[in-house]
């Protein structure tokens, strides 16, 4: 995936929450709905953020503690720049 504007990316992105992870398989594995919101108390959330899914997956995107912009792959992250 070639990144051409990082900014513009992000524009259209939503921050959901905060989350406190050694790595982003952590974080990846903390966003997944069972482990965040196993009874969907996360829905009306996600809704009045106009978001349509409760798991992290392919495109979302994590941003690390050194300002790092990492896009979920289907096997893996990419590191898309810094912000």
């Amino acid at each position: 995936m070639q990144i051409k504007n990082l900014g513009q990316i992000l524009s259209e992105y939503k921050h959901v929450t905060n989350v406190f992870a050694k790595t982003l398989e952590e974080v990846y594995e903390k966003m997944q709905s069972e482990n965040w919101s196993p009874h969907g108390e996360a829905l009306p959330f996600l809704k009045r953020l106009r978001l349509e899914h409760t798991n992290m997956s392919n495109g979302d995107l994590i941003r690390d503690s050194e300002g790092f912009w990492w896009l979920v792959m289907p096997y893996g992250f990419q590191n898309i720049g810094r912000w």
